[in-house]
């Protein structure tokens, strides 16, 4: 069943000058879009670790340390966990497995090798899944630096580089569907009163690959299943009965009513800015609504009403250029997201 695009009110309205700014959580599309006839996914890691000994580098206080060594096989498998984990809490699929063999035996961990399309086939044979979302390289390189800090304190700091290739694959298809490059960070920073406390702060390095990897699993299902983000929103206010009446009902997530209201204003309103306060507001109205080309239509009479009153260069008018790009995306999202859902 798909889930609802209407944006959630997720931030208490807070007021600044004759402006209510809150924030929303919109329903995005993944960027992969799979078959319909997919509804089971097994997650895979087809990757090599790297050498113990490879892209790590230790320096206490400007002394460069000679042996680092940090196993990454631990990492390369929370990344695909935690890939399935995320992808599975989104409800999109009906279940989400994680292959748990290994299917590479070489030592190339810096190849980027595809899967097979016999390996695909064997896999979903195997699990009874219909599509693969597979690891296919993950490299890290992890910097740690010790340094003199305020008075006798100490800082660390540990960051862990990240460089991945993930790709979708179906079992009846010689080439993947789709390939996802990411490169992200994560950095670990503390502070301690002696060197060996310090120690006892910073994550050993194992610890700080697989930290690393659980977000960027994490991070990545993105691209494979619709997620949640936040976004910034605001409508304008006034002192008037019945602008106060409309920003009531919109601090109650009554949007129809609200709408109603600011209408009205707008059919009595002069053109000028007044007009394009209240064309915004109806934008954001009919967008909490879920009515995202009407929407649209709107910001633009905004957008455009204050450029005639204020100019190009005003803030309003640069801020209702912002969101008539950002409701454009929406519309476009909408339209993927109904055809991820079958709903075309």
């Amino acid at each position: 069943m798909r889930k609802s695009l209407f944006v959630l009110l997720t931030g208490v309205l807070t007021s600044c000058g004759s402006v209510n700014y809150f924030q929303i959580e919109t329903y995005n599309p993944s960027e992969v879009t799979f078959p319909k006839t997919v509804n089971e996914i097994l997650v895979v890691n087809h990757s090599v670790p790297q050498p113990a000994n490879a892209g790590y580098r230790s320096q206490v206080l400007g002394d460069e340390e000679k042996v680092v060594h940090a196993e990454a096989d631990s990492a390369l498998y929370d990344a695909c966990r935690s890939l399935g984990e995320a992808m599975m809490r989104s409800s999109f699929f009906s279940d989400v497995l994680i292959y748990n063999d290994t299917l590479r035996t070489d030592s190339l961990y810096y190849s980027d090798q595809k899967m097979t399309e016999e390996e695909t086939r064997r896999v979903c044979e195997q699990t009874g899944a219909d599509a693969v979302v597979a690891l296919d390289r993950l490299i890290f390189r992890m910097d740690r630096d010790v340094v003199p800090f305020s008075g006798s304190y100490f800082m660390g700091k540990v960051n862990v580089q990240m460089r991945g290739v993930f790709r979708a694959y179906l079992p009846d298809r010689n080439q993947p569907l789709a390939t996802v490059l990411v490169e992200d960070s994560v950095q670990f920073i503390e502070s301690a009163e002696s060197l060996r406390i310090l120690n006892d702060y910073l994550p050993e390095p194992e610890e700080a690959l697989r930290v690393s990897a659980r977000y960027l699993g994490t991070k990545v299902s993105e691209n494979f299943v619709p997620h949640w983000t936040q976004e910034d929103r605001w409508y304008y206010t006034s002192m008037s009965a019945r602008w106060k009446e409309a920003s009531a009902y919109a601090s109650k997530g009554d949007w129809e009513s609200a709408g109603q209201r600011w209408f009205s204003l707008y059919e009595k309103a002069k053109p000028g800015v007044r007009q394009a306060k209240l064309a915004s507001n109806l934008a954001l109205a009919a967008e909490m609504r879920g009515e995202f080309v009407k929407a649209l239509e709107w910001a633009t009479k905004s957008r455009e009403a204050f450029v005639k009153a204020l100019g190009e260069e005003a803030d309003e008018s640069k801020l209702l250029l912002l969101y008539e790009k950002a409701l454009g995306e929406r519309v476009n999202a909408n339209r993927k997201l109904n055809a991820q859902f079958g709903e075309e």
